[in-house]
């Protein structure tokens, strides 16, 4: 048994466990840990105080991280990079609200990122190692969101916990190989290399024309507005009602809620993106080339799209919780022109890799690439170049 302030800084951490929750009361927090409103102001002497202790407590424990993995390789004879990265998801597979937390402070705290690349870049200087430059960089990022990307997809296919097992090993086989390492030359999945030809023929067949790109939801832009200035936790019907100068009750009529509210106009401007996706990846002649043609063609779209920006938190909270219909819709373009399904059986994470979670996580990088870039600050080239990287990690590995 923890003292009271341990079991009140779980207990905080618990609250992320439910994917519904961004933010908690401290009366309800004082409810779960079963002492009153004021007891919590004998440890805490306000709720910003306690945040301020969760982002320290995690900041630690992504340090504690490194001091292991720099342990296990020492001892072990294991490379660095993999020593860290298994024992990051060992953690995080047994601890996994703290992912649901990290991707709340990623998507709504503009300093998180910040303080966890510091804390990334203090400790790997500690260890000799160097992580400066563009690769190494893309890299990291790459590697990051694919642990908590399929973590929570390993978390939602197998309904719960059932321990690590073999899966950080696994996982980290997949990354460093990628698509090459399971598949056999002649396979969908094998990858096919893009020349320097090709490539532009399909990155300007990616582009979108601004001046034909449909106009979005009125709706959707004043939800986008009222994101961006007070928050998505704090969104109310009222506050969109207020944005459009209409009565909530008109709203009403539409949507059921707030989250019925949110998901609707999600879902109705990312039907232009499938129609997107299915448009131009007719002209793929392989999958490699169908999945470098969907990642660029989401880049393009959500840089045509910066009303998006500020709804991607919900979207990366969601992305591997939901199995929305986008993915199996955009897979089922392939999918008509080759039979996927048993390629994907070959990919052995621990548990059935569906076709639609290749669509998942390869519109995944770069939605949290260019809702991040506000932060690295990078022109749409050099975007374009982390994509490219990121695709060839997909298909060769980090390796």
């Amino acid at each position: 048994m923890g003292t009271t302030k341990e079991l009140i800084l779980e207990e905080a951490f618990n609250f992320f466990g439910d994917s519904r929750n961004v933010d908690f009361s401290l009366s309800q927090l004082a409810e779960k840990v079963g002492i009153s409103k004021p007891a919590i102001y004998r440890h805490f002497s306000s709720k910003g105080a306690l945040v301020e202790e969760m982002r320290n407590h995690f900041m630690n424990l992504i340090a504690d991280r490194f001091d292991e993995g720099r342990r296990i390789s020492e001892e072990g004879g294991i490379p660095f990079f993999k020593a860290i990265f298994i024992n990051a998801v060992e953690f995080f597979v047994s601890h996994p609200e703290l992912i649901s937390y990290f991707i709340v402070q990623f998507s709504y705290d503009c300093n998180f990122s910040d303080l966890c690349r510091h804390v990334v870049s203090k400790k790997c200087s500690e260890c000799g190692v160097e992580i400066s430059g563009v690769h190494k960089n893309s890299e990291i990022f790459f590697c990051s969101t694919a642990i908590l990307f399929f973590i929570k997809v390993r978390e939602g296919m197998l309904r719960g916990a059932v321990g690590c097992g073999d899966f950080p090993e696994k996982l980290w086989n997949f990354l460093n190989g990628g698509f090459a390492s399971f598949a056999r030359e002649g396979d969908v999945l094998f990858p096919v290399p893009i020349d320097d030809g090709r490539r532009k023929e399909l990155l300007e067949l990616c582009r979108i024309d601004a001046n034909v790109f449909p106009d979005e939801d009125r709706i959707f832009t004043a939800l986008a507005s009222v994101i961006r200035r007070d928050g998505l936790p704090n969104v109310t019907v009222e506050k969109i009602a207020s944005e459009l100068g209409m009565a909530k009750s008109s709203l009403y009529f539409y949507f059921d809620n707030k989250n019925h509210m949110v998901r609707k106009l999600i879902d109705r401007e990312f039907q232009v993106l499938v129609e997107l996706v299915r448009e131009n990846s007719i002209e793929a002649r392989n999958f490699s080339e169908f999945i470098y043609i969907s990642m660029h063609t989401e880049l393009n779209y959500f840089l045509c799209r910066p009303s998006l920006l500020p709804i991607c938190g919900w979207i990366l909270r969601t992305s591997s919780e939901d199995s929305g219909e986008k993915e199996i819709e955009v897979m089922n373009v392939w999918e008509k022109r080759m039979h996927m399904t048993g390629e994907c059986d070959k990919i052995d994470l621990g548990f059935r890799f569906l076709p639609e979670l290749i669509s998942y996580w390869s519109g995944l990088l770069p939605i949290s690439l260019v809702f991040k870039n506000d932060e690295f600050g990078l022109r749409e080239e050099e975007l374009r170049g982390i994509v490219d990287e990121m695709f060839g990690f997909m298909q060769f590995g980090i390796k």
